[in-house]
């Protein structure tokens, strides 16, 4: 059963990633197609500084939904992930069409197993999970319905970890002794960032989006007569897409 499920979620992961691929290629093309037939034509006449139409209805706001996300941590004894999430999108209710600088905020979190090497094979400590707090800068371009944005973020990492009482057990066993206690501490987050929004219609946008994050932060296991710390790397690279609705 174990098995069956590792193979699934294998497969999932490889559709998503296929699937975000193939995003970025069509909005590539997409955008290589947009300059080429807009290349020498004159510049529109009837546009307001936003770029819409006179007369236009404006952009719905706040905008929720779900998106598909892949975590791929870097570290020793960690593993993939995949799965369905919620998404949210908060932005200007009349579109810019000039390339600029903005504020970027970011707040989520990804998670994975971690194990640790003990008398020769990986023994499991439980379940980790990395929630940055980011703040930063995006330089952002307009290209069609395609709205890019780059740029990086840096903050703090609140952090837990969740190890169960048998996998407590097992760890305990494994290192010879009556019982184990773990901890993670909060730490340091980078994270450079690539985000792509098309815009179906006014109330519908699809996104596409790949990130690195950078968290180093402290294990702690403690026992009855000692404290075992270290480095833990949680980077990861992180794709995800996903579609969301104006509801404001």
């Amino acid at each position: 059963m174990a098995e069956l499920m590792q193979r699934g979620t294998s497969e999932l992961a490889l559709v998503l990633r296929r699937l975000i691929y193939s995003v970025a290629i069509a909005a590539l093309s997409a955008n290589v197609s947009f300059a080429q037939s807009h290349a020498g034509s004159p510049p529109a006449e009837s546009t307001s500084p936003s770029g819409q139409e006179p007369g236009s209805k404006k952009l719905k706001r706040l905008m929720l939904g779900i998106d598909l996300k892949e975590t791929v941590p870097l570290g020793v004894g960690t593993a993939n992930r995949t799965g369905i999430g919620f998404m949210w999108r908060w932005r200007s209710r009349q579109r810019r069409t000039d390339d600029h600088y903005k504020f970027a905020y970011r707040f989520g979190s990804y998670s994975s197993p971690i194990s640790e090497p003990m008398q020769g094979q990986q023994v499991a400590v439980g379940d980790v999970r990395i929630r940055p707090l980011l703040a930063g800068v995006d330089y952002t371009m307009s290209r069609g319905k395609w709205t890019w944005a780059a740029g990086a973020q840096a903050g703090w990492a609140i952090n837990s970890l969740h190890s169960p009482d048998p996998v407590k057990q097992r760890l305990a066993a494994a290192m010879g002794v009556g019982g184990v206690e773990t901890h993670i501490a909060d730490t340091f987050a980078f994270s450079p960032r690539v985000k792509g929004w098309y815009e179906v219609n006014r109330r519908v946008s699809l996104a596409v989006e790949s990130f690195y994050s950078y968290a180093r932060p402290e294990l702690t296991i403690r026992t009855g007569s000692s404290v075992l710390t270290r480095r833990l790397n949680a980077d990861a690279l992180v794709f995800k897409t996903g579609v969301v609705y104006g509801v404001w």
